[in-house]
């Protein structure tokens, strides 16, 4: 986990793709991250919109926090050609829960944005995100979860 003071400002790099190279602003839809105090660097881009990006786009951001919608996204920056990435390299790489929807941007609006906001405020200021994620699930999805599908939501 990471854990920021309450002046420090991350800088964040948020990725909505398999390759890492689609990203969103905070005019389109990522207002989870500004909520928890992140500076979203795909606002630099303009865009209002989903945008594609270069590699050499994101190494000169130089973001010290990723988080990634896609939960095949995993090699795409943890490789020898991201290894200089500050987030690479202190292991702040981060995949947000789906299931049954995305929990930071999509579908627009929806609940499941209200329990992205906790689950990046836990990945900022640790904390155990189990029983908040159990209230939740039970209270809109009247789903009981067990321990297991606590664990694989969160892997």
């Amino acid at each position: 986990m990471i854990a920021i003071s309450a002046v420090e400002k991350i800088r964040l790099y948020y990725s909505r793709s398999a390759d890492g190279l689609m990203t969103a602003s905070e005019a389109s839809t990522t207002d989870v991250l500004r909520l928890v105090g992140l500076i979203n660097l795909a606002d630099e881009t303009g865009s209002e919109h989903l945008t594609k990006v270069s590699r050499e786009q994101v190494k000169a951001w130089k973001p010290g926090l990723v988080l990634a919608a896609a939960h095949d996204f995993g090699q795409a920056f943890a490789n020898q050609e991201g290894a200089d990435l500050p987030a690479v390299r202190d292991h702040h790489i981060y995949i947000a829960p789906r299931p049954p929807f995305g929990w930071i941007d999509e579908p627009p609006p929806s609940v499941n944005r209200l329990l992205g906001l906790v689950w990046a405020g836990k990945v900022l200021y640790p904390e155990d995100l189990r029983q908040e994620a159990r209230d939740f699930y039970h209270r809109f999805y009247q789903v009981e979860l067990t321990d297991a599908q606590h664990d694989q939501l969160l892997h």
